[in-house]
């Protein structure tokens, strides 16, 4: 009975050995036929707010058909990876949030920008052993669409630009909170207690990104259709600007208090574009970090 026991025993061990051993090999295979950057060097260094204390500039990211310099939060470069969208959620240690780091990596020749993301992904496994696991869960989420008479927006001209003209469209507004977009502007100004959230050149991407701080920090999918840059300017309640901390390196306006005004209703100014904000369900996929090291391994 004891010897039968030793051997059931020794039988379990070894397939869960072969098991673990398959794993690493698939997990090797997988790194194998992932792009990879020529060469890529990775240090640890100070935020953006944490330079700026301190007198220095903070780098800025940058990306062209030969190199790649990338200064972000550990759990930023994780984001940037695996291609995802902001109301995606990344769980692991909390420290990917603070701590900083500075890749510079050199894209092979002709290498498309598509490509970025899944060298990325393979210099993250190997200099800081990551390993990640993708979870899809239905939960409530907002849709942004095109209502029944269709959009009732202004593309956004050509040359428009984030640097200078801001300032302008306010109207008397007070300056509450301005940060960029990837293609223009967004700004939140106030006047007598009412809010007005303004953007000189938005995807419906991005405004889907800044209606989520409206409706909750709730997801908002983008299910327009419409792939043009619009300005926008609408009244909304912006009470989360009571807490807001101030904006990232991008922005030159820090958040102050700002009043729920009894007039601004999400719904009714989204309605002014032609669009409509309708709660939903969706699966949405968050990314859950198994295994991380805290620092990368040598260049």
């Amino acid at each position: 009975m004891e010897l039968r026991l030793r051997d059931e025993t020794t039988m379990l061990v070894t397939k869960r050995l072969n098991l673990l051993l398959l794993a690493v090999v698939a997990y090797g295979q997988a790194l194998s036929t992932e792009p990879r950057f020529e060469v890529a060097s990775i240090k640890k260094t100070l935020s953006p707010r944490e330079m700026r204390l301190r007198g220095e500039a903070a780098p800025v990211s940058t990306s062209d058909a030969a190199l790649l310099h990338l200064h972000k939060s550990l759990e930023a470069l994780i984001r940037q990876a695996y291609n995802l969208d902001p109301y995606q959620k990344v769980t692991g240690p909390d420290w990917m949030g603070t701590d900083w780091f500075e890749i510079t990596a050199k894209l092979p020749e002709g290498a498309a920008q598509e490509r970025v993301p899944g060298m990325l992904r393979t210099l993250l496994a190997e200099r800081f052993k990551l390993v990640v696991r993708r979870e899809a869960k239905e939960q409530s989420v907002y849709v942004l669409t095109v209502g029944q008479d269709g959009p009732k927006l202004k593309e956004a001209p050509p040359d428009a630009n984030g640097s200078s003209e801001w300032r302008s469209r306010l109207d008397g507004r007070a300056p509450v909170m301005r940060t960029t977009t990837a293609n223009g502007w967004l700004i939140y100004s106030q006047l007598s207690g009412n809010v007005v959230l303004g953007a000189n050149k938005i995807s419906m991407l991005d405004l889907a990104l800044a209606l989520s701080k409206e409706v909750g920090h709730q997801p908002v999918l983008d299910q327009t259709g419409l792939k043009g840059l619009y300005e926008v300017s609408i009244p909304v309640p912006a009470t989360w600007l009571n807490n807001a901390t101030p904006p990232g390196s991008g922005s030159d306006v820090t958040a102050t208090q700002a009043a729920d005004p009894s007039n601004a209703n999400i719904f009714k100014s989204v309605e002014k574009l032609g669009l409509l904000l309708k709660k939903s369900k969706a699966s949405i996929e968050n990314l859950d970090v198994v295994h991380v090291e805290k620092l990368p391994t040598l260049n």
